[in-house]
């Protein structure tokens, strides 16, 4: 079951990351245990990538691509800055196309990296990416090959710089990966595709159920909009958390079984883990920093940071219920460019306030609504695993 009437975009994503990752290593091997030998990189893409100097002028445009411009998670490039050639960054140097891969050099530990899916004219990259033009193999191994973990080890036993950590581009194509055959690369592109059309799929039909839900929730309790409570009216404590504690876990152990809940929507808030708790009852957070807005229920027995901001409701109020009417009430929803959300103006929100049974409906609907979101990804997970997700 998908924890707190949701699924986290990054939870779903990561789950068809690990299976494209799982087959990559049943068909190849790894890095450092490779079943058909290894490949330095350089041999199997373009060593002609064009430098600014050489395409244009000073006066000519050029839409810029640096660190910045680069969805980690997405694998995208989200926006580009436009200079004149005598008015861009030095770094400035690469012209890339369609198709390219584009690598960070800084920070190899973070896998970041982006493919270039626009025709627009005129895409320069920072020398901070090593570009990758694919001519002996195919894309979507590629990719795969480059974020595999122990070749993610052998590239961060290469860096240099403290303030700057960073691998040089002929570290990234000096380096090996499996050289598979050409003929197993294409059979796992197809799967690639097959994954990555499927995750569309889900998510077109998720986001299907959170709309039903959303209109479930205004035909159930519109008609109580004439009767608005002030949070602080129907909560029995409003708080922000403090500092983190001294003694921290990446992952639950015996000794530190409690989360640790910051801000942002990233892995749900998970900061770590920790051996007491602040909260102990059921209760509903808001990130009150960076991503503005995040709302998500929580389990009792936890322990809030940064100022995440924690509701623990009163007895006539649904843990479920207030999320929802939260995040229908919140002026600074996920994504506000508002620099910080505060006690007393959450204290401040109202909300409806319809009777505790029809709260408890509408809980009920909602975890019907989440068990057929997991059932659905189950059936999608396995079938395309099966390679026969074919509608």
């Amino acid at each position: 079951m998908l924890n707190n009437s949701t699924t986290p975009e990054q939870v779903v994503d990561k789950m068809f990351d690990d299976l494209v990752k799982s087959r990559f290593i049943e068909m190849f091997g790894t890095s450092i245990n490779p079943k058909y030998g290894s490949v330095k990189i350089e041999e199997l893409v373009s060593k002609d990538i064009e430098k600014v100097a050489k395409r244009y002028d000073l006066e000519d445009e050029i839409n810029y691509i640096d660190i910045s411009s680069i969805n980690k998670e997405s694998r995208t490039i989200v926006g580009t800055t436009v200079y004149l050639v005598k008015d861009a960054p030095s770094r400035a140097q690469q012209c890339v196309c369609k198709g390219d891969i584009l690598l960070s050099n800084v920070r190899p530990n973070l896998k970041t990296l982006a493919i270039v899916t626009s025709n627009e004219d005129k895409l320069v990259c920072s020398t901070g990416f090593t570009v990758l033009r694919c001519t002996k193999s195919c894309p979507e191994y590629l990719i795969i090959a480059i974020t595999e973990d122990h070749f993610t080890n052998k590239l961060v036993k290469k860096v240099t710089g403290s303030n700057y950590p960073a691998v040089t581009s002929k570290d990234v194509l000096k380096s090996t990966i499996p050289n598979a055959p050409f003929e197993l690369q294409k059979q796992f592109a197809v799967f690639v595709q097959q994954v990555d059309k499927s995750k569309v799929i889900y998510k077109e039909v998720v986001s299907k159920f959170d709309d039903l839900i959303k209109s479930r929730f205004i035909e159930m309790f519109d008609k109580y909009k004439t009767n608005m409570r002030a949070l602080d009216v129907v909560c029995d404590s409003i708080t922000a958390g403090g500092d983190k504690p001294n003694l921290v876990s990446s992952v639950k152990t015996k000794e530190c079984p409690h989360p640790i809940y910051s801000n942002g929507e990233t892995n749900m808030g998970l900061f770590g883990y920790t051996d007491g708790y602040i909260i102990g009852k059921p209760a509903v957070t808001i990130s009150a920093r960076g991503t503005i807005g995040f709302v998500a229920v929580r389990d009792a027995f936890f322990t809030p940071i940064v100022r995440l901001i924690t509701l623990i409701p009163s007895t006539n109020l649904n843990c479920i219920y207030l999320k929802y009417a939260l995040e229908g009430s919140i002026s600074g929803n996920a994504g506000s460019s508002i620099q910080q959300l505060t006690v007393p103006n959450v204290k401040n929100i109202k909300i409806p306030l319809p009777p505790f049974d029809e709260q408890t409906a509408f809980e009920t609907f909602v975890k019907q609504i989440d068990k057929m979101k997991t059932v659905l990804l189950s059936y999608v997970i396995s079938n395309v695993n099966k390679g026969s997700m074919n509608s």
